[in-house]
């Protein structure tokens, strides 16, 4: 064990957590189909309904041909419940990378006025011909985004209102869909083979929850923007002393020692550390959600509660 490194443990945790059935589990994420069924999943748990418009030119709707536009019905996505509903706003979705390079490469929902959200996929489109299948990972963060678009047409208030909100506040509804869509009882409800749209074996829908080494790097990532933000004197500090201090955070949470040239600021940590004490709000938006699902009722947690309109009634 003495001679062991972080590579070492990432192929412990690689076995583990059995990553090369998240690729398996491919097979039953297509794109565009797990899109959709994931819009059924979130519209359950929220009680609004996403309907696919027609396709329309440029011309039309000043998107090009890769936005697919949706609107949002306040009612559950349940027999006709959802025809007499009011209409929340619409939905823009770019599941693509733009071929002109000319958007962020980050995904992100964005609120272009009250009643109207674009979602930024930004994913890398199949070659001509073939299926483009998604990661779990990749399905997680098309939740988070349709959770953020939902948040964003049920918010009475203006653009620059909603933006105002503590990070906390604004994170938690994505988040929730995000943890939500990891739940093993969820995943079977919108994940579908591309080829003969079979239910994955249970084994497989195993690997898309949040397992231990998800929550060991979230501390690793949190320990080292958290201290390197509070008991750290960065603006003495050379160089080598930043990297020793942030290797030092990470090791705390690592069974293995870690190589003296790894630098944690080159992974999540980095990214924690820009958004300062910011990813406190996310750690709080992640143990509130669980809290969200694991306390639904007396019952034991499951997603016919969880997508049942009591529950989403009581969620709004």
């Amino acid at each position: 064990a003495g001679g062991a490194s972080q590579h070492s443990e990432a192929y412990h945790w690689m076995l583990q957590s059995r990553g090369s059935d998240r690729f398996k589990l491919a097979e039953f994420l297509p794109a565009e189909p797990a899109l959709e069924r994931l819009m059924e999943v979130l519209g359950r748990s929220c009680n609004v309904t996403f309907r696919a418009l027609p396709s329309r030119s440029w011309l039309q709707t000043g998107w090009h041909g890769g936005v697919r536009c949706f609107e949002v019905v306040d009612g559950p996505p349940v027999g006709l419940a959802a025809s007499e509903g009011r209409c929340l706003g619409y939905v823009y979705v770019e599941l693509y990378m733009s071929w002109k390079g000319t958007r962020p490469l980050a995904p992100g929902a964005l609120l272009l006025a009250p009643g109207h959200v674009h979602l930024g996929l930004n994913l890398q489109a199949p070659s001509m011909g073939a299926t483009k299948l998604l990661t779990p990972d990749d399905a997680v963060m098309m939740a988070h985004e349709l959770g953020h678009a939902v948040h964003m047409l049920c918010f009475k208030g203006s653009s620059q209102q909603f933006y105002d909100l503590p990070l906390d506040v604004l994170e938690l509804p994505s988040t929730f869909a995000e943890v939500l869509a990891t739940q093993p009882q969820v995943v079977g409800e919108y994940a579908r083979h591309h080829a003969s749209e079979g239910l994955p074996p249970d084994n497989l829908i195993q690997v898309a929850q949040q397992g231990p080494h998800f929550f060991m790097q979230k501390l690793q990532t949190w320990n080292v923007g958290l201290g390197l933000q509070s008991d750290f004197d960065a603006l003495d500090a050379t160089p080598s002393e930043l990297q020793d201090y942030a290797l030092k955070l990470w090791q705390q949470f690592s069974l293995v020692p870690a190589s003296s040239s790894f630098s944690p600021l080159g992974d999540d940590a980095g990214g924690c550390l820009a958004l300062g004490a910011n990813h406190v709000a996310y750690m709080l938006c992640y143990l509130r959600s669980a809290l969200l699902l694991k306390t639904s009722g007396k019952a034991s947690p499951n997603a016919k509660r969880w997508l049942s309109p009591d529950f989403a009634g009581s969620l709004r």
